[in-house]
């Protein structure tokens, strides 16, 4: 099978993996990681079928193993991060996030995890400068409005609250409610988003 091949099957897999294919996308991976034992993608994307099995501890070790061939590989730990966040361990949550930040720091998808995480984890200044970033990179991103007026409304600054909550229903009205943004709001926060999958073999040839 020649480089240009694996790509290939890798893109099939990739395809398969979006329509929820899952067993489909897990026979094309494993077949090429029987050619290819060191793709990264390979095992980042058997990670995220896992993730989306719900069976976070499988995808972890996958995470890992990709991580192993390519420290760089930024859906690698985000999605790790998103598979500790989900079994409740959180520090290494924090710990997968900050990487995954570090290699790609304008994602908004890593920055808006990491505030929930951090929230969850009660250092909400640290959320709250998560969420800032986030609206840095995207001024509409609704969900980080949203959250910033939960944050505002847990450290009593009611009319920042109410500001962030009311552009966050301007922005899309059908998926907030602002009698969420209370104090109970930010114990119930989770990750947001589907798990992001590994596309970047689009970008470059695969290593044999």
């Amino acid at each position: 099978m020649t480089p240009q091949d694996i790509q290939a099957r890798i893109l099939e897999g990739v395809t398969a993996l979006r329509e929820e294919r899952l067993d489909t996308a897990q026979q094309i991976f494993e077949d090429v990681l029987t050619v290819e034992p060191n793709s990264a993608a390979c095992y980042c994307n058997l990670g995220m079928i896992e993730l989306v099995r719900q069976r976070p501890h499988f995808a972890i070790k996958h995470f890992q193993q990709a991580i192993q061939f390519d420290d760089r590989l930024y859906h690698a730990h985000l999605n790790m991060g998103t598979a500790y966040f989900v079994v409740g361990e959180l520090e290494k949550a924090e710990q997968a996030y900050t990487k995954a930040a570090q290699i790609d720091p304008r994602s908004t998808d890593v920055h808006l995890n990491l505030g929930i995480l951090l929230g969850q984890m009660g250092q909400l200044e640290k959320a709250r400068q998560a969420f800032e970033r986030v609206m840095k990179l995207d001024g509409r991103a609704f969900q980080a409005l949203f959250m910033l007026g939960s944050i505002y409304m847990e450290q009593g600054e009611f009319y920042p609250a109410l500001a962030n909550v009311l552009a966050a229903l301007r922005e899309n009205p059908e998926h907030v409610n602002p009698r969420f943004c209370s104090r109970k709001s930010i114990a119930g926060w989770g990750v947001t988003g589907r798990p992001k999958m590994s596309s970047s073999i689009r970008l470059k040839p695969i290593q044999t």
